[in-house]
């Protein structure tokens, strides 16, 4: 039988789709990230100065005399970034008689004579003296970022809205800590790729109001947020309030006659200058960036033939290590370097060898390229951009990249990786994109990484050094988007818009908590009864002793209650210590105030450390954890919700030890004495272990110790 000839398709004729790829299962599940975001458009309407003036007139605080607002940053007087943000907002909240501005700097130190200069209170988290160095150091990775004065600074502030801008590993330990919780916490998150950690997810909606620094940071918190794989980590939906993009000042930053300032540098005004303002650290991609510029130099010679490649960077910083990265190009001949003495502060542009020369300003040999602590000031930085016919942004990643913008608003064209908040740099105006080659997922943060492709970056610097009137076009694309969006008087509204906006706490979150101690004498000596009074008193607002059926009073103090709640019920203070006669408390005095100061909105009570002294040791058959301290509205047997300790491994401890007491009491109703035993001997490793985190701690764990009548 012969077999039947198959219907020949027709060119440009459709198959007809298959049963079978429809029937097939799926086998990817429904935790698949479905959102894959590499940009963001760029959206004119959060720009809108009329909205947000209307957002200022009719916010929910127009009413309100005085807003006090906390800004925690680097040091707005550093050159940093982050500093350079902080310090154009700052600058503007300042003027608004409404506003009272405080800064927090975590490497601004106080005796800096810069940070008497600002017209803002400036606290600083830099130790002061020895032992405070010893603390910090103690916990650098922790507390350098404005943690280790936080909680002081925040009781002598005390702020109505608390401003933050940076990355979640700087920021997240002031989010968590429980006297945040009295401020309206402002957050523009630093989302620098997709998708972000969940945990650092969980941080952002702990937040009252998020801002983003670029649209992509925006898009990739709401986008994340809803998908499935976000609802499995208890992450809700979130929205961003507003983006609140860096700006820049152009008066600072704008067009200069090329010829003068390269005559003042030394080059050749019909030179062409490619260049890039970056710190030396991994994500920025210097050894592409100088690979690409050799391409550029083989395959468009015409174009090439007077072309150089500026680069203003630390050498050396944490990243690459760029002059062996020139050699390898072989562009040492082509790549010129922005350097300053540092004895005479002068700046200059020149080819690599520079350290082995003498300053021509001061003849002194003290060249160095320029970094954070000792860069250049904004009318030099603003000759370095005009000396560039292309700025390259060639970043992995990016939340802002600001110098990106700088650029621009010197009307220089700009080209940058096309992902993060470049991509919408390269499509609001004077911008192009570098091709996106291939992206991976970083082991350390499990982000999503760009690599850029050499051949687009190579393809972009002849676009635009190979036709005048590409270049002019861009270029004043560049400078026309910088003014329309791109200025900090607008950066800094959209944050006065917020401030006005926001839902505060009130005033009352920072009235000092009054403390009641109620001192339970049942079956007590009087000497018992007189030690914990003694111990107690300087602590506590009052002191009330109960005793079921008793009559006593104790140097006047006395209650005639048969329970607890009996004796509570009788007191107005905020706050109660429950204390059993015969225990002494120990610990600093601004323990207990400090305690319920920053945990005023608490619902249930605090644990607290209790030993109890047994023939000269501790006691092996009761908690050491017991529900003690809280607000006067908690009763016996309510909920506990925290451990008073400033160590996190010594909570850990104290919480491991509750299972502990649990395993001791199995063996001692199962009669297992050598089990019993055997955990008794090791509960004395567990207290020296204790004791020495103790002697670790800032502070000293408070603790009550129950001790027999002498």
């Amino acid at each position: 039988m012969a077999k039947k000839k198959k219907k020949s398709k027709g060119k440009g004729q459709k198959a007809a789709p298959s049963n079978k790829s429809s029937n097939l299962p799926n086998l990817v599940s429904d935790t698949v990230m479905t959102r894959q975001v590499m940009g963001a458009e760029f959206d004119p309407s959060y720009d809108d100065l009329g909205k947000l003036e209307d957002m200022i007139a009719n916010g929910v605080n127009k009413d309100l005399e005085k807003i006090k607002v906390l800004f925690v940053s680097e040091a707005s007087f550093l050159h940093t970034g982050f500093s350079t943000y902080a310090n154009n907002v700052l600058m503007r909240l300042h003027e608004n008689p409404r506003i009272e501005c405080a800064e927090l700097g975590s490497y601004g130190k106080a005796s800096d004579p810069r940070a008497h200069s600002i017209p803002w209170k400036f606290y600083s988290n830099v130790p002061e003296t020895q032992q405070e160095e010893q603390a910090f150091q103690a916990n650098y990775q922790k507390l350098q970022f404005g943690l280790f004065k936080y909680e002081e600074v925040m009781r002598d502030f005390q702020p109505d809205i608390i401003l933050l801008h940076r990355d979640w590993w700087m920021d997240e330990g002031l989010v968590n800590h429980p006297i945040t919780k009295k401020s309206h916490v402002i957050w523009m998150a630093c989302v620098d790729s997709y998708p972000q950690k969940w945990e650092w997810m969980k941080s952002f909606q702990e937040v009252d109001t998020l801002i983003g620094y670029a649209h992509f940071g925006r898009k990739v918190i709401e986008d994340q947020s809803r998908e499935r794989l976000a609802g499995l980590n208890n992450i809700q939906p979130m929205d961003v309030k507003m983006v609140a993009q860096a700006g820049v000042n152009p008066e600072e930053f704008y067009p200069l006659d090329k010829a003068e300032v390269r005559k003042k540098y030394n080059i050749d005004p019909s030179a062409k200058i490619i260049g890039t303002v970056m710190r030396n650290q991994p994500r920025k991609l210097f050894p592409r960036i100088m690979d690409s510029f050799s391409d550029f130099m083989s395959q468009h010679p015409d174009t090439a033939a007077n072309t150089f490649l500026l680069l203003h960077t630390g050498i050396p910083d944490v990243g690459f290590d760029i002059p062996e990265s020139m050699f390898r190009a072989g562009i040492e001949h082509r790549t010129l370097f922005s350097i300053k003495c540092s004895s005479c502060q002068e700046n200059f542009v020149e080819h690599w060898g520079f350290h082995t020369r003498a300053c021509r300003s001061c003849g002194a040999k003290t060249l160095v390229t320029p970094n954070t602590a000792n860069g250049l000031n904004n009318e030099k930085f603003n000759e370095v951009y005009n000396l560039m016919d292309l700025y390259v942004q060639g970043s992995i990643a990016g939340a802002d990249e600001m110098p990106a913008t700088e650029a621009k608003a010197c009307g220089i064209p700009v080209t940058c990786t096309d992902y993060a908040a470049m991509y919408e740099k390269n499509r609001n105006g004077g911008g192009l994109p570098i091709r996106v080659e291939t992206m991976y997922t970083e082991a350390e943060t499990m982000q999503n990484r760009a690599m850029f492709c050499r051949k687009s970056l190579t393809e972009n610097m002849e676009k635009v050094l190979s036709s005048d009137f590409t270049q002019k076009r861009l270029s004043a694309e560049a400078r026309q988007t910088v003014l329309d969006h791109y200025n900090w008087d607008l950066t800094a509204k959209k944050w006065e818009a917020a401030i006005m906006d926001a839902d505060l706490k009130g005033r009352k979150v920072w009235e000092r908590k009054t403390i009641a101690c109620l001192i339970d004498a049942s079956g007590a000596t009087d000497e018992q009864v007189d030690m914990t009074i003694n111990s107690i008193s300087p602590l506590v607002d009052r002191v009330v002793v109960f005793e079921g059926g008793g009559d006593r009073t104790f140097g006047g103090i006395g209650l005639i209650a048969s329970s607890f709640n009996e004796a509570q019920e009788s007191v107005d203070e905020d706050w109660v210590l429950r204390l059993y006669a015969g225990e002494e408390v120990q610990g600093e005095p601004k323990t207990l105030s400090s305690e319920a100061d920053t945990h005023w909105d608490l619902e249930g009570n605090i644990q607290l450390m209790t030993l109890e002294e047994n023939e000269g040791g501790i006691r092996m058959d009761k908690s050491l954890i017991e529900p003690r301290f809280g607000p006067v509205a908690y009763k016996e047997g309510d909920k506990t919700a925290m451990i008073v300790t400033s160590s996190q491994k010594a909570a850990g401890i104290l919480t491991q030890y509750e299972s502990f007491l649990d395993q001791l009491e199995k063996h001692k109703q199962d009669g297992n004495e050598e089990e019993f035993e055997k955990m008794r001997e090791g509960f004395k490793h567990f207290y020296q272990h204790l004791g020495a985190l103790v002697d670790q701690d800032v502070k000293t764990i408070f603790h009550i110790i129950k001790r027999r009548a002498q």
